[in-house]
Formats: structure tokens, sequence, C-alpha cells
């Protein structure tokens, strides 16, 4: 049962960042659209609400699975697949940390 709950997690870990990418696609592809008929933009407001609580989730989840890896080890079973998609969850979620840190002083107004 370990094994397929790390799997999940690291899985989440992926896909948190993915969800971001295909939110800021979004907003590219309908920016015209909420520009020319005056309407709220809502994929910004999903995108602001998902930069700081995604990442959070994401980088929890991915840490999540490696602790549930780890523990799988201990247990005997073959970790490595589950091992090399938290790694990478973890570091793409590190990514997104230096892009929020890059971001913050224009959302400041700075």
């Amino acid at each position: 049962m370990n094994k397929k709950k790390t799997l999940l997690f690291a899985l989440i870990s992926i896909l948190c960042p993915v969800w971001l990418v295909l939110n800021i696609v979004l907003i590219s592809l309908t920016e015209n659209y909420f520009l020319r008929n005056h309407t709220d933009d809502i994929f910004m407001g999903l995108f602001v609400v998902w930069m700081p609580v995604g990442w959070i989730f994401g980088l929890g989840t991915g840490f999540a699975a490696l602790v549930f890896s780890v523990l799988s080890k201990k247990d005997g079973a073959k970790i490595a697949g589950g091992l090399c998609v938290s790694i990478i969850g973890i570091v793409l979620n590190l990514l997104w940390l230096c892009g929020i840190i890059y971001a913050l002083p224009a959302w400041m107004g700075i």
C-alpha cells in the first residue's frame, strides 16, 4: 500500500507545476477576450490563488512521497520509481519557488 501511496503523492507533486503552466497558457489565450468584453478574468484569479497554494501543496506531497518511499525501503520494497518521481516533483516545485521569488517585486509594485 505504501508503494501506491508514494506514487500517487509523487504524481500529484509533478502535476501541480503542470497545472500552473496550463493556467498560464489559459491566461495568455483568453487575455484579449476579457480585455475586449470588460469582464473579470477568472483564470487570473485562479492563477493568483494557485501560485502560493499549489506550490505549498506540491512541495508537501513531494516530501511526503519521499518519506513514504524511504519507509517502503525499510519494508524491503523496491522504491526506485517512486523515489525518482518524488525527487523530480520536489525539484520542479523548488524551481517554482524561484519563479515566485523572482516575481515577488513585480507583485509588490517595486
